[in-house]
């Protein structure tokens, strides 16, 4: 079976009736996350070095998101959590993510795995948030490196295996995991998410990498547990359930493809801005090195803050109207159209791979003392360098679904 499309998978939703009667989104009364976040800031910045030299993130800051309401965002109220505004959301990911980025990343994935979350059976809702409540955190792991074939038995599964890029999991209290499902008779085998929890897998420090090392990506295991079917989601990368959502609010009526990958912009462009941000700093105190002449005197310099904070700017508005345009679906309870959504994956592709092509632009002109390891510019080069290679933001594959869909192809479902 061939993953789902954005495009495949809005067209599917839309044939489907929903059998509940879903009311306007209602405000929730708390905080802005942005604002919750903002003072918090030059904290995280301070704990980014030993965050970086512990390749995850440390005790306080996942203290610190669960406190303000990260974690438990997308979680439905009925178990503690806040069902909170989708642009406010992303907008503090951003925000939290100029001070480290692995820390937005964390946060954001934690967040967008509580909606997933939500289109599973509910007894592993009661499971996960009943038992945990609304700041359980939830890992995730896609690449599959041995094995994670699931083996039938009496009401569910056996399963071993290894998965990479587990992102959170020293801090996690379940991981979800794409496995195989043998599909009956026919020798194949169909993607299904499971939900694991933490007794149940082991991690395996591999985490030794260039950028992003405070995201604790390592490699965990499972060796011959028991799955109870109704932890299973699928088939497919995009679980939906069957009779619809199981919550009065839009939120969650949002595709799977809409809300999972949606975090992975806000902290390619808090990382951008950071990067801007700090070049120009460098630039007020800077002097050649050879002339001793101040480098903010310098109209090579000038132009190159300036049209690297106009290309920020051009990129954080077509990112801001995306986020808007989902928060709005939300709010007035509207059908998602295909053709927005598929602007909406290739708007993440290209902000992502232009986040990365900023900090480029950055470095060439920042001078030889960035190579220094403790230099923070140098962080967050590297840190975009990692979460742009990421798949959400293959723009290949980006530009070909736009370019099949303007020239009026149907979806090819192998691009994501």
């Amino acid at each position: 079976m061939q993953p789902e499309s954005i495009l495949t998978t809005i067209q599917h939703l839309q044939k489907r009736e929903n059998p509940m009667s879903i009311q306007s989104a209602e405000r929730v009364d708390v905080v802005s996350l942005t604002d919750a976040v903002r003072p918090h800031l030059d904290d995280v910045r301070a704990r980014a070095r030993a965050t970086e030299n512990a390749r995850q993130q440390t005790p306080e800051t996942i203290e610190l998101i669960k406190e303000l309401g990260l974690v438990r965002a997308l979680v439905p109220k009925v178990y503690g959590g806040l069902e909170h505004d989708v642009y406010d959301w992303l907008q503090a990911l951003r925000l939290l993510s100029t001070a480290d980025m692995s820390a937005g990343w964390v946060a954001g994935l934690a967040s967008a795995h509580s909606f997933v979350i939500t289109k599973f059976d509910k007894r592993v809702q009661d499971e996960i948030w009943g038992e945990l409540g609304p700041d359980a955190i939830v890992s995730s792991a896609t690449a599959l490196f041995d094995d994670g074939i699931a083996q039938p038995t009496d009401g569910g599964y056996t399963l071993s295996g290894r998965w990479r890029f587990a992102s959170g999991i020293t801090a996690a209290d379940w991981v979800m995991a794409l496995i195989k499902v043998p599909v009956a008779d026919s020798g194949e085998h169909a993607p299904y998410w499971a939900l694991i929890p933490k007794s149940d897998f082991t991690i395996d420090d591999t985490w030794r990498v260039s950028g992003m090392r405070g995201s604790g990506s390592h490699d965990f295991t499972v060796d011959n547990i028991f799955i109870p079917d109704y932890r299973l989601g699928g088939p497919g990368l995009a679980v939906e359930p069957t009779d619809g959502p199981l919550y009065d609010n839009p939120l969650y009526t949002l595709p799977f493809l809409v809300i999972f990958p949606i975090i992975f912009a806000p902290v390619a462009v808090g990382g951008a801005e950071a990067a801007v941000e700090l070049f120009r700093t460098q630039l007020a105190t800077r002097k050649a090195a050879l002339s001793g002449v101040p480098l903010k005197n310098s109209a090579l310099s000038q132009v190159r803050l300036a049209e690297a904070a106009m290309r920020t700017r051009a990129m954080v508005a077509l990112i801001e109207k995306r986020w808007q345009d989902v928060a709005d679906h939300v709010r007035d309870n509207r059908t998602i159209d295909p053709d927005l959504a598929m602007w909406w994956r290739v708007d993440d592709a290209y902000v992502g791979h232009e986040a990365v092509r900023i900090a480029e632009h950055i470095i060439e002109g920042a001078g030889a003392s960035i190579y220094y390891e403790k230099d923070v510019l140098q962080r967050f080069w590297r840190d975009l360098h990692s979460v742009g290679g990421h798949t959400h933001f293959n723009t290949d594959s980006a530009m070909q679904i736009l370019g099949r869909h303007l020239l009026d192809l149907e979806p090819d479902p192998t691009l994501i």
